[in-house]
């Protein structure tokens, strides 16, 4: 029945000082790496692209104007909105666009050439004023969007008028990669070694600038460190010359396999029975998430939460969480204090949202604290935010008087007409018309009274923060939020990571300077999903299939075969005769979750193997091919199909029995439309077909409209047969096939909500009929990163009653992919098979 919680643990061979340094020092430089890469992709995107096409792609909204007066914002900041003017724009919408709460923006003057343009020609000013016009820009952070405004948070303290129109354009925000390179360097602290920084002569040294240098520093060292680790140290528990301080946190040692792990004894003779002793407050968890309870409950360092898809990992953290922060039983004095958190927003909103609705903590009121970007939190968690509840406190008060005297001054420096000067009617009589600008040293004397009412502020708003966390028993951040200023004085008995498997580990050890010296660490998550987006990635990833695919099918395809024997028997622990070590990591894509499983093997993890999402049909190759046959379906779900659904029926000529239905594309679980032997080959491109546009945007992408002609079938079908629309999901694997997907459904049905996507955007999402087109189709079957299995199971993994693949059979089966070839046979033998034949 899955993994046992507790199982042997693989001994690894605790690190030399040089493998450690040589570690952080590769950690480092993958980070610079990814910094680099999202930097030049944002620079070449701004200097090779036209705004139009920037726009065209959702990175840019042009010609926006001043909606508002400036005011007051968090932190002494100034918020200002932006909206598209009506000189400029007949639709006073924002168009589609990528611009999220938190992001960073450059606002830029609309070029020139432009400009003149629109004005017909007209003699343009001396070029001494032009110069000084397109120099003009501003850095600012998005704080809220709206179907008509764009709300941003400005940070400088710029003095002169905001320009009547703006570009906005979305840029790389190096702020989160400085922060996990900050916390690398505590870690290092900690362990006393040094990391080789390229610009810095010792450890200490903060990088002034950002260069992917230490690369090859960490790479020449490495094996020299490895050599060291394995010659110097026996393969035991040997103590290292590492050492921590009492101060730092304990569980630093075994993630890093100074020491073991270790767990509390169980108070009875077996696990199940003392999982069975908890005192829950969700009584409804199987024993499986009682097992996993029980296993983190007595970890002194960490504990892992393997939880596939549809297995209640987030009602199983849901109930760990109130566990420790309630300790049912136990008495008040064994409450701990919990960080929950995870590496996306809306994760750490999930888990939240599911621990607000419990009784048991209103009624014990207990204080839940979200810290983040309050445009990027829920709606509905808004009263959880710390922003809400500092405006709300007892301190709040004193708090709102300084930013009422600062909007009172903002509007009296913003001069009224910066909107009407852009033609937007709307705003032309926001704020006070009557009063004129300051002028002079008045202006000049406010400007110095808005400097000094921002440092109050701030101030004060540190210490009423402060004050409500330190009342708060749960936190709730992301993983790299939990290093911020903010929480730097805060400190936990227990971090829960959600969705580990997504999360950089450098952003887990941002996490763990919030830990206490005797705290504990759980991560929960599945390494068989999805791993961390990453740009900087190695030369030559991503390609690496393509090219053994063209040194010949058959040799690769016995590499392939090779690799995943080898995987699968490292994956069961069958190599425990092997010593384990700390890694030099390849990728930032290698998570904590991932290392520290390989390192250990099964028994620092606990799985949860009853999933509540899918029918067997659907779980049954998935099951066997990444979690060894440990899933079970739970009676409720087993056999769902979407003939349980009410109003979905035969039509007239369709089989009216149950059984013979199932045999049919409408009511089947799986379908099958191979595309092989048809010639429905994929074409490359990009969304836009423009051949001057950069490399970063027109890139590889690839798409195919034969099997985006068959996905609009399936679909006509489904509704035809009384399925509701928001009951279908339409993904693919690469962005120019959803993009025509995308185009080719809704100009079908334009007044339908179709869930149309690519495959990683859907991951920890859910819908009873998810249609996959895989896009790939060609003579010599390549088949790119479509051959990552991990992507692959997301896709398979969505659907609740029925899964449709659209996609060539040969060219799945001739890639030279073991995994790719056993899905393609077990479609073939299992699935509803729909031969289709080009017209």
């Amino acid at each position: 029945m899955g993994d046992a919680p507790g199982a042997a643990l693989l001994i690894p061979k605790p690190p030399s000082p040089a493998l450690l340094s040589a570690w952080l020092t590769r950690h480092y430089s993958l980070l610079d790496a990814e910094a680099v890469a999202a930097s030049s992709a944002s620079a070449l995107l701004s200097t090779s692209a036209s705004a139009s096409l920037l726009a065209s792609h959702g990175l840019a909204l042009l010609s926006l104007s001043p909606a508002s007066a400036l005011r007051s914002g968090p932190g002494g900041t100034r918020l200002l909105d932006l909206s598209r003017p009506a000189h400029f724009h007949a639709d006073e919408r924002l168009p589609a666009h990528q611009l999220r709460p938190g992001d960073t923006v450059r606002c830029a003057l609309p070029d020139a050439s432009s400009t003149a343009k629109r004005k017909g020609g007209a003699k343009a000013k001396g070029k001494e004023e032009q110069g000084k016009k397109r120099q003009w820009e501003c850095q600012a952070v998005v704080y809220r969007t709206s179907e008509k405004c764009l709300t941003l948070s400005l940070k400088g303290e710029e003095e002169e008028q905001w320009p009547p129109s703006v570009h906005v354009f979305k840029v790389a925000d190096e702020s989160v990669v400085k922060r996990m390179q900050q916390s690398l360097l505590r870690l290092s602290k900690q362990l006393d070694v040094p990391v080789a920084l390229p610009d810095a002569k010792s450890s200490s040294s903060k990088p002034s600038t950002v260069v992917v240098g230490a690369a090859a520093a960490a790479e020449s060292s490495a094996s020299e460190a490895e050599a060291e680790a394995s010659s110097s140290l026996p393969p035991s528990s040997a103590p290292s010359t590492c050492t921590l301080s009492s101060s730092r946190p304990a569980v630093i040692s075994p993630l890093l396999g100074l020491s073991l792990p270790t767990w509390r004894a169980s108070s009875s003779s077996s696990s199940e029975d003392d999982a069975s002793a908890l005192s829950l407050f969700d009584v409804s968890l199987n024993a499986s998430q009682r097992s996993a309870l029980d296993f983190a409950l007595r970890a002194n360092h960490f504990a892992l939460i393997h939880g596939p898809p549809g297995t209640g990992k987030t009602a199983t953290l849901t109930e760990l969480i109130l566990q420790f922060a309630l300790a049912p039983g136990k008495g008040k004095a064994q409450r701990k204090r919990v960080l929950v958190c995870a590496a996306s927003n809306l994760a750490v909103d999930n888990v939240l949202a599911r621990l607000l609705q419990t009784r048991e903590l209103r009624e014990e009121k207990v204080a839940v604290t979200r810290v983040g970007h309050p445009a990027r939190v829920l709606a509905s968690l808004n009263d959880a935010t710390l922003e809400h509840q500092c405006s709300y406190s007892d301190a709040g008060a004193l708090l709102r008087d300084v930013h009422a005297e600062l909007d009172a001054l903002l509007l009296s420096l913003s001069p009224a007409s910066s909107a009407s000067s852009a033609g937007n009617k709307s705003t032309s009589r926001r704020g006070d018309s009557s009063s004129k600008p300051l002028r002079g040293s008045a202006r000049k004397e406010a400007w110095s009274r808005v400097r000094e009412l921002r440092a109050e502020a701030r101030r004060r708003e540190r210490n009423v923060a402060t004050s409500v966390l330190e009342q708060a028993s749960i936190v709730a951040a992301t993983c790299h939020g939990a290093a911020a200023r903010v929480l730097q004085r805060q400190h936990f008995d227990v971090v829960v990571v959600d969705e580990a498997c997504q999360a950089l580990e450098a952003q887990i050890w941002c996490a763990l300077q919030r830990l206490k010296p005797h705290g504990t660490l759980v991560l929960a998550g599945d390494h068989r999903q999805l791993p961390p987006t990453v740009l900087g990635r190695k030369k030559g990833d991503g390609i690496k299939k393509e090219k053994n695919a063209k040194r010949g099918k058959k040799k690769e395809q016995k590499r392939s075969e090779q690799r995943e024997k080898e995987k699968g028997e490292e994956e069961r622990g069958e190599k425990e005769r092997r010593a384990t070590s700390l890694r030099l990591p390849h990728s930032l894509e290698t998570t904590m979750f991932s290392r520290l499983l390989g390192m250990y093997g099964a028994g620092c993890k606990a799985l949860l193997n009853e999933q509540y999402r899918f029918n067997t049909s659907i779980m049954a190759f998935p099951n066997l091919a990444l979690y060894d046959g440990q899933l079970v379906a739970h009676a409720s779900v087993a056999s769902r199909s979407l003939l349980d659904l009410p109003g979905y029926a035969p039509l007239a000529g369709d089989a009216q029995d149950a059984d013979e239905a199932l045999e049919e594309p409408w009511a089947a679980k799986v379908v099958f439309y191979d595309t092989s032997g048809a010639d429905m080959y994929e074409t490359s491109g990009s969304i836009s077909t423009s051949s001057k546009q950069p490399a970063s945007l027109s890139s590889s992408s690839k798409c195919n409209a034969h099997e985006a002609e068959l996905v609009r079938r399936h679909v006509a079908l489904l509704l035809a047969h009384g399925l509701p629309p928001t009951h279908i999901s339409v993904l693919a694997p690469y962005a120019s096939q959803v993009a025509l997907l995308a185009s080719t459904l809704r100009g079908e049905w334009p007044e339908l909500a179709l869930d149309v996507g690519t495959v990683d955007a859907q991951q920890g999402r859910e819908n009873d009929v998810v249609i996959l087109s895989l896009t790939r189709s060609n003579a010599t079957s390549r088949v790119g990163f479509l051959a990552e299995k991990r992507r692959l199971n997301v896709a398979m993994t969505r659907a609740r009653r029925q899964l449709v693949v659209v996609g060539d059979g040969a060219t799945l089966g001739g890639c030279g992919d073991a995994y790719l070839r056993r899905w393609s046979e077990w479609l073939e033998m299992e699935a509803v098979c729909e031969a289709v034949v080009l017209q």
